[in-house]
């Protein structure tokens, strides 16, 4: 009975999943290919394991760009990277609003990666293009009301106590 009780708390409070802050990425401006120094990005705080990303953005293109040709890269700290295309198979230029219609689970394997955090807990998200239709100038920018969250796994306070415990009782034997 003991047993029982000890490993239930361990399910109870391992880990709590946290639905992460909401991000505004309005402004945000794709510009050259992956790396270069001319493409916004934004740092965000991230406190757990991203489990999760969600977006609705408000997009337009300029000077032939595709929709197809945005990339979104996620980056922390220890150069973990995941590459996110939101717009894939819109081969088409113009203005557009996407909504993921929720959570994406990112644990589902490629092209998603685990993104932990680690050092400055820091996230970077950055936008580049695909294909480069007119190097040095913008080709897609994320308009007003344009926002990502992430969903993280945060580790309780407690959660060392519980299994502590837990390891006390499972030690113990019946005589």
């Amino acid at each position: 009975m003991m047993y029982r009780v000890a490993f239930g708390m361990v399910l109870a409070v391992g880990s709590a999943a946290m639905a992460g802050p909401i991000y505004d990425v309005s402004g945000l401006e794709s510009i050259d290919g992956d790396g270069s120094a001319l493409n916004d990005f934004i740092d965000v705080p991230i406190f757990g394991h991203i489990h999760g990303v969600g977006w609705f953005l408000n997009v337009e293109t300029y000077g032939g760009s595709w929709l197809s040709e945005i990339n979104v890269r996620f980056t922390v700290a220890d150069g973990t990277t995941m590459v996110l295309r939101p717009f894939e198979g819109m081969d088409f230029s113009g203005s557009m609003v996407l909504d993921s219609g929720g959570t994406i689970d990112t644990l589902g394997g490629p092209p998603f990666t685990d993104l932990i955090p680690s050092g400055d807990f820091l996230m970077r998200i950055e936008l580049f293009e695909s294909f480069v239709n007119a190097p040095g100038q913008v080709e897609a920018r994320f308009l007003a009301g344009s926002h990502m969250y992430f969903d993280q796994w945060v580790p309780t306070p407690g959660v060392g106590a519980v299994l502590g415990v837990a390891l006390v009782l499972g030690g113990k034997r019946r005589r």
